[in-house]
């Protein structure tokens, strides 16, 4: 008796420490390789030792799952060939907020179990390149993400996740229109290669990305985002630029601007770029949501360019 619980022991120790990179998420087969039978999984249920997430997959101990741990569960529930895709996986690469929605698992075979909260896809497309492993699981690569996420929300969605992978620096328009290329006219495809074609770079702040929202939509061109300018010797970064113009409008959000050394700092920045002959813009959150009329006249005035 002692011998099995020594054995039991053992078991449960190495299960915890094989899990412990997977969200303390195993399947059957990696506990039968932990030592453990059907009945001593089962036994470990009924006790709350276990718990059973999917057919097949337990979390280990009485831990309450992460999302995360709830991604590693359906993609082991799927098989070996499975892999987290589409929107939950730009979750998973934190370019988008979780949404109370089923998991997205992708799989190359024609046949997959059906499981509660998991919608399975289907690709012949994915190849090793494209995928990652990650938390004991694998899942698509950020480009391939965002592609089929395309397929799942609109165009402002897309634009944001598009935008928080610029700023990750998970993705690169030259990485993003290579899996657009391998993928070919696929489902979310055009929408993903319109986003693309308007050639967004990553905003830093949420009012940047209204304000970039407001600018792009009323047809002006596409200016430069947040490149590096040298001016007297001194590197500046300004929000959003049209370099022929000399004209730069700057997202002025009172969280990072109203005390009195930024108010100073701003001011210093000013003159300098204006002493140069640039133009600046200031456009607060009022002014790019409910003064959209008035704002929009400013930038025109100032001489923006229209595409």
């Amino acid at each position: 008796m002692l011998r099995r619980a020594a054995r039991l022991d053992t078991c449960d120790a190495r299960a915890m420490r094989a899990s412990a990179d997977s969200e303390y998420v195993l399947d059957i087969g990696e506990l039968q390789r932990c030592g453990f039978t059907y009945n001593s999984v089962a036994t470990r249920v009924r006790r709350g030792w276990f718990t059973r997430i999917h057919e097949g997959v337990y979390a280990i101990g009485r831990c309450e799952l992460s999302q995360r741990g709830r991604f590693v569960a359906a993609v082991k529930a799927c098989g070996t060939d499975a892999a987290l895709s589409h929107f939950s996986c730009t979750v998973f690469w934190n370019m988008a907020e979780w949404a109370d929605r089923p998991i997205d698992v992708t799989v190359a075979t024609s046949h997959a179990h059906r499981h509660e909260g998991v919608r399975v896809h289907r690709s012949k497309l994915l190849s090793r390149q494209d995928l990652r492993n990650r938390s004991g699981i694998w899942v698509v690569s950020p480009e391939w993400a965002l592609l089929g996420l395309a397929a799942q929300v609109g165009e402002d969605t897309l634009k944001g996740a598009i935008r928080r992978g610029f700023a990750r620096e998970h993705v690169s328009l030259r990485s993003l229109a290579a899996v657009l290329g391998r993928a070919g006219p696929v489902r979310g495809s055009r929408s993903f290669a319109k986003v693309l074609s308007q050639g967004y770079r990553p905003a830093r702040t949420v009012l940047e990305d209204i304000v970039l929202d407001l600018i792009v939509d009323a047809g002006f061109e596409l200016p430069e985002v947040n490149r590096r300018l040298v001016v007297g010797g001194r590197s500046f970064y300004p929000d959003f630029r049209w370099p022929e113009q000399r004209l730069i409008v700057e997202a002025d959000s009172r969280m990072w601007h109203d005390d009195p050394i930024s108010r100073a700092a701003d001011a210093e920045r000013q003159a300098i770029l204006e002493a140069s002959g640039e133009r600046l813009i200031r456009v607060t959150f009022e002014q790019a949501t409910v003064g959209r009329a008035q704002t929009l006249e400013r930038i025109v005035c100032a001489g923006a360019p229209v595409s």
